[in-house]
């Protein structure tokens, strides 16, 4: 199985979530987002793709930037990660859903999606979207023709649905 690797631009990622300052006048962080997280690709669902915490990092900070820490995946990582409540969660075209300490790297859990013979690249190319669900902090994510829920403290599988499935023959 080919190795891939996520290297710095997920680390910036994680490390300083885009960092993209709001210009004046731009929109307030959702209300469905709390704190300074990324829960889903755009940042939230207005996709401004802006940082809306106070961050160190501009123009004259930015060569000071550093790599801390790596992290190998099994396969090549095409999404953008969601970062929420210290974790990480992003999949990889093997079909590897990974939950990761956004402190050290450190894998929280991993879940591996059920594979689907028909994908045009990999089984997991989308990114995640974290929220909470009648209390339960949730993951969803897309694999093959699957549709993920997982619980964000342990990987466990809320639900699972299907798409496409192939209808009655015709005769």
């Amino acid at each position: 199985m080919r190795t891939a690797r996520l290297v710095v631009a997920l680390l910036v990622a994680i490390g300083f979530v885009g960092v993209v300052p709001r210009a004046s006048g731009a929109a307030a962080p959702s209300s469905a987002q709390t704190g300074c997280e990324w829960p889903t690709w755009g940042e939230g669902p207005d996709r401004t793709f802006a940082y809306s915490c106070p961050t160190d990092l501009g123009p004259t900070t930015v060569a000071d930037l550093r790599q801390i820490w790596f992290f190998r995946a099994r396969d090549t990582v095409t999404a953008t990660p969601a970062i929420v409540a210290g974790s990480a969660y992003v999949g990889d075209w093997s079909g590897n859903f990974y939950a990761l300490r956004v402190k050290d790297g450190t894998t929280r859990w991993r879940f591996h999606a059920e594979p689907h013979g028909r994908v045009y690249a990999g089984q997991i190319v989308s990114s995640a979207a974290v929220a909470t669900v009648a209390g339960v902090r949730t993951v969803y994510f897309a694999s093959g023709k699957s549709l993920y829920a997982l619980r964000a403290s342990d990987g466990r599988v809320r639900w699972r649905h299907e798409i496409g499935r192939t209808g009655p023959s015709k005769g």
